[in-house]
């Protein structure tokens, strides 16, 4: 079982209060069946994707130096 998730689920930020805590409950749940079902030989993952540059998000926000900083900032690779 492979869940996805968010580093927003690890370390959230200001803003995200409902996104950041529904995706650290799915990280919590992946943990409780990895360890429920891991004696039945079934594995359970998370994912945790940093920001993913998409439409659904300001493409203007990308483009302005000072919030590209601040989103690099947050992600683990940059």
């Amino acid at each position: 079982v492979l869940n996805i998730s968010s580093n927003l689920g690890l370390k959230p930020i200001p803003g995200t209060a409902h996104y950041s805590a529904q995706k650290a409950a799915l990280i919590n749940w992946t943990e409780c069946m990895a360890q429920e079902w891991g004696t039945d030989q079934i594995r359970v993952n998370c994912l945790c994707p940093g920001l993913v540059e998409t439409p659904i998000h300001d493409e203007n926000k990308f483009q302005d130096p000072k919030i590209r900083k601040a989103l690099d900032h947050i992600q683990a690779l940059g």
